[in-house]
């Protein structure tokens, strides 16, 4: 889905689709390096 349709589906602005998912992928990226590691 793109920024808009997420926002449209959530009923909030684009921006803060971006936002959020800008924090998790943040929050994410540690945990993937740490499985591609062991």
């Amino acid at each position: 889905l793109s920024y808009k349709e997420t926002a449209e589906i959530y009923l909030c602005p684009v921006g803060t689709i971006r936002s959020r998912l800008s924090r998790a992928l943040t929050k994410l990226r540690p945990l993937l390096l740490e499985c591609l590691n062991k």
